[in-house]
């Protein structure tokens, strides 16, 4: 049986979904060390464009780690993520990859990706997918139903995007995305909140995990705890999150129509509970996965299926 594999490839994170399985890795690649060239299998190592790489985990320590920053990261590697992905689950049989990209790149980089996805070769072996792009976002409002009139505020690690709907119907030209203002903001906090406390410099993947594991960490042997300045930050983020948003002209004319207002994405998590709940914002279960979760019904709509 063949089935839609749901990805969500971020600048922090790459989620999935395939059937009743989801997961997640860091969206981390880097150029292999020369002395492992080679060894592909045994070092983690993939071979993809005429170049060695490492991916996830295996890239995390690594002095050649390449930046996840912009979209054209997401176009070159994102077949490496993918790939990934599908080793992960045991190459299943796949009928339509969905992938996605936030609502400030969509138009101008989404037919790059899809054809960056659609067929690619590594490890001498060739891949060819029925590829989906969706815009980050749709996802959500499926996931969540559909409701009508309503905004979709999905955070990112790079990239917030706000989804408008408008009597059950995505308004594209009502609906935005704001680069360099997801939860990477959050996490340079961390690093300097760290680096202030204990003087130690750590990059903000790291910070990023301490934030999951809501401001601990085992670091270098030592164990670390900024649980307490954690939790301020998260709440200026919250607010400095829904200032960016409410404050867009048009949104703020939008704000009193609409009916349900739902916060998703990673980016979620980090949010002051307790501001959320006081403005009437829902947070979905699993707003990490709201995404792809909502994607495996958004391909599996007839009208969707192109």
């Amino acid at each position: 049986m063949t089935q839609i594999l749901a990805t969500d490839i971020g600048y922090g994170h790459t989620k999935y979904a395939y059937g009743d399985i989801i997961g997640k890795f860091p969206s981390l690649i880097s150029h292999a060390v020369e002395n492992d060239v080679g060894i592909v299998g045994q070092n983690d190592l993939v071979f993809y464009n005429g170049e060695y790489y490492y991916v996830a985990e295996s890239a995390s320590d690594s002095p050649k780690l390449i930046l996840p920053n912009s979209p054209h990261f997401l176009v070159k590697y994102s077949p490496v993520f993918l790939h990934h992905i599908m080793e992960k689950l045991k190459f299943p049989e796949i009928s339509t990859i969905c992938v996605s990209l936030s609502l400030a790149d969509y138009k101008e980089h989404k037919n790059s990706l899809k054809n960056s996805c659609s067929k690619f070769f590594i490890n001498g072996k060739y891949f060819e997918n029925k590829i989906l792009v969706v815009p980050q976002g749709v996802g959500i409002w499926y996931y969540c139903d559909q409701p009508e009139n309503s905004a979709i505020i999905d955070i990112g690690f790079n990239t917030i995007d706000v989804l408008v709907v408008k009597d059950s119907n995505l308004s594209v030209n009502k609906s935005f995305g704001i680069p360099d203002t997801g939860a990477v903001i959050l996490a340079s906090d961390v690093v300097r909140t760290f680096y202030s406390k204990f003087k130690l410099q750590i990059n903000k993947y790291l910070a990023n995990e301490i934030l999951l594991n809501h401001g601990k960490i085992k670091y270098g042997r030592k164990e670390y705890d900024i649980s307490e300045d954690v939790e301020k930050l998260r709440a200026n983020y919250t607010e400095k999150i829904l200032a960016d948003v409410f404050d867009n002209t048009d949104f703020k004319n939008m704000l009193m129509s609409i009916d349900t207002l739902i916060v998703a994405g990673g980016g979620a998590y980090y949010l002051d509970k307790s501001f959320i709940e006081k403005e009437g914002i829902l947070i979905p279960d699993k707003p990490d996965y709201a995404n792809v979760l909502g994607f495996i019904k958004y391909a599996e709509s007839p009208e969707n299926d192109t």
